[in-house]
């Protein structure tokens, strides 16, 4: 069977999975509607046709491209976080969402792909499915930090027996999107998405670490932001990251004690946030490599309830590219 997932937004994408395992995949331009560009080569690198998608899921029930489409109008991120809450809470969500399929299968029909069904799934629970589809782990927690998908900001995932459930969703109020926003204005861009809190861990400031701390906890808010911002460069970066380190591991322990630990999302871009929260919790799992056509990779497995599909990042990094070979299917990679 061969499924189609595909990520609107921004940075649109698509991927083919046949028979569970993803064979294409590919990045488009910022599309208004169904975004064909990523969605023809991703099946060009497949090897597939249109007539050829047995069914097509797309990751995100509310985001900003369907109510833009739904709703009219011009969306900021701002006006579009407070829809999709709206959304999220009322029955309209299931309306709009309702409307939004209709439209989906009208303009793949206009383009000879006619599912058997297209399927809407939340765009945090395509990326937990994406990470969990691809790590080694059989019973795993999954942190996925991508402000913001359908009016949420994170979620805690537990992935067990083939199975992906959201334990914890936090949105535009939580202490996530504070601290999203808080990094964002100190370092200039978003977490993940241009800046990075580079320099050596060496550097940073003894004091300035569990004050970080603390104001993500909501205890001593201010101070710590404000030491931050008062921190010299060399300084500020990493003791931001020991702290976000810290404070993600202690979190996830939190809601789901003694496993594993997987995390997805555009936090997880910066590297050095990786390799401090490993050497707190060893065995961490960062995946799928994918940039932003992971969720449309996430789409496709929840799609085809796949077994696991575990690559390098080369081989990852490979495939969205294009540089892999059309129809090529990786050997199995079942979790131990």
């Amino acid at each position: 069977m061969i499924h189609l997932g595909v990520a609107d937004g921004r940075l649109p994408a698509a991927a083919v999975a046949v028979d569970g395992h993803i064979v294409g995949a590919a990045t488009g331009r910022d599309a208004s509607g169904v975004p064909w560009d990523a969605i023809e080569a991703a099946m060009l690198r497949a090897g597939v046709g249109p007539g050829d998608i047995d069914a097509v899921a797309v990751a995100g029930r509310f985001t900003h491209v369907a109510m833009r489409q739904g709703l009219g109008g011009s969306w900021s991120d701002s006006a579009g976080a407070v829809a999709q809450t709206l959304l999220r809470a009322t029955g309209l969500g299931a309306v709009q969402a309702d409307q939004t399929a209709e439209r989906w299968e009208r303009d793949l029909a206009g383009r000879g792909v006619r599912p058997h069904r297209v399927t809407f799934f939340d765009g945090l629970g395509s990326l937990a499915e994406a990470s969990y589809r691809t790590c080694p782990f059989d019973d795993v927690a999954i942190l996925v930090v991508e402000p913001l998908v359908d009016g949420l900001v994170a979620g805690v995932f537990h992935g067990v027996s083939g199975q992906v459930d959201r334990v914890a969703a936090y949105g535009p109020r939580s202490t996530f999107a504070s601290v999203d926003r808080q990094l964002t204005a100190a370092f200039g861009a978003p977490l993940g998405a241009g800046a990075r809190l580079d320099g050596p861990a060496t550097d940073a400031d003894d004091d300035l670490v569990p004050a970080l701390v603390r104001s993500f906890s909501r205890e001593g808010w201010s101070s710590g932001w404000q030491a931050l911002a008062a921190a010299p460069a060399q300084v500020a970066g990493p003791s931001a990251r020991e702290a976000l380190a810290e404070w993600l591991v202690e979190h996830v322990s939190t809601v789901l004690p003694g496993l594993s630990l997987a995390v997805a999302g555009r936090w997880f871009g910066d590297a050095g946030l990786v390799d401090a929260m490993a050497s707190r919790r060893p065995g961490l799992h960062v995946g799928p490599a994918g940039g932003p056509a992971r969720a449309a990779i996430g789409a496709a497995l929840r799609a085809a309830g796949a077994s696991p599909d575990v690559r390098s990042a080369a081989e990852w990094a490979d495939l969205v590219s294009g540089r892999a070979a059309a129809g090529v299917q990786p050997g199995p990679g079942p979790n131990p």
